[in-house]
């Protein structure tokens, strides 16, 4: 962005003559979410399957000093202030059934299938890098027999407000018809 000062006399009419008034600046977000390559999720496994949000997601500071790189001895998550991860479950999407992702809701695409968050355990009030919550999936229905994706919108709270991402994750074919 760039910010222009003009500078006024109250009393007079006429505005304060500035040189070099004119600045650029720039807005940096102190958290960046990042997307950890992932083995997905399995459908058609007994109990479901599920997966850490923290083998899904990382975090890295406007300087891309990961979160979980604590050999300076700084806790990251507690500077941060990152209290918070949720899931809205409701609102994930997919391309199964030509689905388009970001728009066609999982719910609406396969009925049986059934996606819930456990949230994660906070550690004196902060969250760690090991623990982001736990996504749980099972499908009560039908065989399916090629991979698709989900995006998964995520919500990350910390001292100044929150970040909101969707996440891709792939979803394997139901286990014995897949070959992969």
């Amino acid at each position: 962005a760039t910010i222009e000062v003009v500078a006024d006399n109250c009393n007079d009419t006429r505005p304060v003559a500035l040189d070099n008034n004119k600045f650029d600046v720039r807005f940096l977000r102190p958290i960046t979410i990042n997307k950890v390559a992932n083995d997905g999720l399995i459908d058609g496994l007994d109990a479901g399957d599920e997966i850490a949000l923290n083998k899904v997601i990382s975090f890295s500071d406007w300087r891309n000093f990961n979160f979980n790189d604590v050999t300076g001895g700084y806790n990251y998550y507690t500077y941060y202030g990152v209290d918070g991860i949720s899931v809205d479950e409701d609102k994930i999407t997919t391309n199964l059934n030509g689905g388009t992702l970001g728009i066609s809701l999982l719910k609406d695409k396969n009925a049986n299938i059934d996606i819930t968050f456990t949230a994660p355990t906070l550690v004196n009030n902060y969250i760690v890098s090991t623990d982001f919550g736990k996504l749980n999936y099972k499908n009560n229905g039908n065989v399916l027999s090629a991979e698709y994706q989900i995006s998964v919108p995520v919500t990350i709270t910390y001292k100044w407000g929150t970040i909101k991402k969707n996440v891709q994750i792939t979803v394997h074919p139901t286990t014995g018809q897949q070959n992969w």
